[in-house]
């Protein structure tokens, strides 16, 4: 090996980092027992997958090789970095595909096949783990590697390797020929149900091998229960009890186990104790499903008696928040967490109250709106939707906290008067006045700071809550108009609160005319919207614009210019084919943000959208929720969706 390394022209390669001039450095390394040199080759040559550099394509012989010889002390690590090699046998996209380099280094891994299969009768059994791990990758080659595994097991003797060895099976499930997988199915479960350590990777590789077959879950909660079971056999690297949680969430996709494993996890103290991964796995059941509260919250509510940790409490907290309207039943209790000794955990109280639109937690909000203390902060963080798990740590931004607390602005109004008056960063101030526009004619109280805007940087934000205050903000009219008809980069923002203060569209179409791409943007669409029949030459440009291109329809842009055609024309015939299309996601159990949008406008379409009926009874019946971001922002989400079909439904 050391000849291997000597005979390549390292400085002429790359890796992630550059030239290869370290490559052979941290290679001889490796083979002499130094742990970092084997990170940093994982690195420097792998690094973050997805892509194969000239120094990998060459290094890959001698890791192969590295991982074959007895005598090198990391094997089980290089095995590791190997395995991630092998699957950029299925999992490489181009324009690295058919680099040269990416082409050597999948010829090589397929060739080495056969010497990772005879790894599985190695001395070493950490060695037969990652070898069971690294050969399942080869999918193309599912039915020879799995009579290897299932060879392997028959005589293997250490738990951990033939927990692996199951599990490892199951990974190639679908790759197997159709009249392999029910026979291997069935040797699965024989083969271990009289081992308790091994029975639930037994379960697991049937239902993996049988798909379309239902759970077993009595079984696998048996399984669970056997004192025999050792959690940390199901991972190549130890990990908790909890993550045993985290794991069968990976292994089972299936609604109703994964409920009945949040409860079991939440009811099992030494689950519980590990910490995170129950709480977010049953966040993650609360996220998919609308009727998973009623069974979880009871269990979560429990959870808050301040005899449990403070971790724990906090968790519990942040579910129940999450939760949105479900967790109305428990407002009496979270007005105690609200008072929590621990900070985190009362400061989820407040937010869940809050949520609810719940006014004894104003005296709370008015703190944090002060700044004393500094619970919540400027910031709108979204997440895609995670159906593994749960973010614990992602809480709401003031703006999230304080807007479903409407009902009550005039109590608020005069702390968010305060704060603006002294805020000085954009972020802060986008969302005070995102607030404030939220509050509607309560807003107007804040007149005097809302003008002091205007003569600073940040007139748009003041601008938008202006104008959705309408005549309430008459007193700025004068200013907005100077604005508006200036050359100011804000100029249109404010001729359209110009618009909807005084009713006169002249300063908005001056501003179009000179520009005829002005409008172009969906801010711009949506004002545009507030001409009315003023508008009738713009609603020509608008349908121009809509019917050039279909999957303009799909988009924010569309979905508002769409919207603004109807508000000017009167005619819904585009508008109600734009927002087929852009409600479209519904019918396949998806959620898009114009989606949401679209459903804002249709109660103004009043009977003109009696045909969206059926879906909208559809999307409010589904026991699944409708996702597009992840953790409470998801759950949110979904809760707006059913709350705007049912005020569609009533307007037609």
């Amino acid at each position: 090996m050391i000849a291997a390394i000597e005979a390549v022209d390292w400085p002429t390669l790359a890796h992630a980092y550059g030239p290869a001039t370290d490559t052979a450095g941290y290679l001889r390394a490796a083979l002499a027992g130094d742990s970092d040199a084997v990170s940093k080759l994982g690195m420097s040559l792998y690094h973050q997958g997805g892509c194969v550099y000239s120094a990998g394509a060459a290094a890959v012989p001698i890791l192969i090789d590295m991982a074959c010889e007895s005598a090198v002390v990391h094997r089980r690590r290089v095995l590791g970095i190997l395995t991630k090699f092998a699957r950029l046998l299925r999992d490489i996209n181009e324009p690295w595909r058919t680099y040269a380099a990416a082409l050597e280094l999948r010829a090589t891994m397929r060739i080495a096949l056969p010497r990772f299969i005879e790894l599985l009768d190695d001395a070493d059994p950490g060695v037969r783990r990652m070898a069971a791990g690294l050969v399942a990758v080869y999918d193309s080659d599912a039915d020879q590697i799995a009579e290897a595994l299932r060879r392997r097991f028959q005589i293997e003797t250490d738990y951990p390797v033939r927990v692996t060895l199951l599990l490892c099976l199951g990974e190639l499930s679908a790759e197997l020929s159709a009249d392999v997988r029910p026979g291997l199915a069935t040797w699965a479960v024989e083969a271990s149900e009289t081992d308790g350590r091994a029975r639930l990777a037994g379960l697991i590789a049937r239902h993996r091998l049988t798909p379309d077959s239902a759970v077993d879950a009595d079984a696998v909660f048996a399984a669970l229960a056997d004192p025999a079971l050792v959690a940390n056999d199901y991972f190549v690297k130890a990990e908790s009890a909890g993550g045993l949680v985290r794991w069968l969430v990976r292994y089972i996709d299936d609604g109703g186990f994964q409920l009945r494993l949040a409860t079991w996890g939440l009811r099992n103290e030494e689950i519980r104790a590990s910490g995170a991964p129950v709480f977010r796995q049953v966040g993650g059941v609360l996220l998919r499903s609308r009727v998973a509260a009623s069974a979880l919250l009871p269990d979560i509510a429990q959870l808050l008696d301040r005899q449990q940790a403070a971790e724990t409490r906090t968790a519990a907290a942040h579910l129940l928040a999450a939760a949105g309207q479900s967790a109305q039943p428990y407002a009496d209790l979270l007005l105690d967490v609200a008072h929590d000794p621990d900070d985190a955990v009362a400061t989820r109280g407040i937010w869940a109250l809050a949520h609810l639109g719940d006014p004894r937690v104003i005296p709370d909000l008015v703190e944090a709106i002060d700044g004393a203390p500094a619970r919540f902060a400027f910031s709108e963080n979204h997440y895609q939707a995670d159906t593994l798990g749960f973010m614990l740590t992602d809480v709401p931004g003031l703006a999230d906290v304080l807007t479903p607390m409407r009902p009550h602005a005039d109590a608020l109004i005069p702390a968010l008067r305060r704060r603006l008056a002294r805020e000085t960063t954009t972020p802060g101030l986008y969302h005070l006045t995102e607030v404030l526009a939220a509050y509607g004619p309560a807003a107007a109280a804040a007149l005097p700071e809302l003008r002091a805007l205007l003569a600073g940087a940040d007139v748009r934000l003041a601008c938008n809550v202006l104008g959705n205050l309408g005549p309430d903000a008459a007193e700025a009219a004068e200013e907005l108009h100077g604005i508006g008809a200036s050359s100011h980069q804000d100029a249109a923002t404010a001729a359209w609160a110009y618009l909807r203060i005084t009713g006169d569209p002249e300063l908005f179409l001056r501003g179009a005319d000179v520009d005829p791409d002005l409008i172009r943007s969906a801010p711009q669409f949506r004002q545009a919207a507030d001409l009315g029949p003023h508008g009738t030459e713009l609603a020509e440009r608008f349908a121009t614009i809509l019917n050039a291109k279909r999957s303009y329809w799909q988009s924010w842009p569309g979905v508002e210019a769409a919207h603004a055609h109807w508000r000017i024309t009167s005619d819904p015939t585009l508008c109600l084919d734009v927002f087929d299309a852009a409600l479209d996601p519904l019918r396949h159990g998806r959620l898009l943000p114009i989606s949401r949008q679209a459903l804002r406008y249709l109660p103004e379409l009043g009977s003109a959208a009696a045909a969206f009926r059926p879906l909208l009874e559809q999307t409010m019946a589904s026991q699944e929720r409708l996702l597009y971001s992840g953790g409470w922002r998801g759950i949110a989400e979904d809760e707006e969706v059913v709350s705007l079909a049912r005020a569609a439904i009533a307007a037609m």
